[in-house]
């Protein structure tokens, strides 16, 4: 008997625990959208209660989808030539730039300086990243290193 209630009561607590999971994943499928609405009403809720107006907002939600396609179109152009990595960085911050200003100039030139502040690794997927990681090092490092050199990769630092 006690055995009984201790499962109907675990039972419970882990539907209570999964039934926000499975109401997220049911709208998902109703929606159709993979989640998307979802978590564009949590974007807004959240910068709703950080005190941020609609248009705050939208210039953010802006700014991010810029940013996500400068990753995505940069990221495509290393994946075809990593040699090329700083053109396909350049471009795509250029055409990403473009759109954007035509759209919305003033978020366009917020988007060049932020975008202008971030290397490589911060814009690229990981794969492209160490891809472009490669190459600069490749490029880096000392074709006939000294003793030194040598030595000072030999170090181990504690950790």
């Amino acid at each position: 008997m006690v055995a009984h209630m201790l499962l109907v009561l675990v039972g419970g607590c882990l539907l209570l625990l999964i039934l926000p999971h499975i109401c997220n994943a049911a709208t998902d499928l109703l929606n159709g959208d993979g989640g998307h609405a979802r978590r564009w009403i949590a974007f807004h809720d959240d910068g709703r209660a950080r005190g941020l107006s609609y248009k705050q907002r939208d210039d953010e939600l802006l700014l991010r989808e810029a940013l996500a396609s400068l990753r995505r179109q940069a990221s495509d152009g290393v994946a075809v030539k990593p040699t090329e990595w700083y053109q396909s960085l350049q471009i795509a911050r250029c055409r990403v730039s473009d759109d954007l200003a035509a759209m919305r100039p003033d978020l366009a030139v917020r988007f060049a300086q932020a975008a202008g502040e971030l290397n490589y690794g911060d814009v690229l997927y990981p794969a492209e990243a160490r891809a472009v990681d490669r190459q600069v090092l490749a490029a880096a490092s000392p074709r006939h290193p000294t003793e030194d050199q040598i030595a000072a990769l030999r170090i181990i630092r504690p950790g």
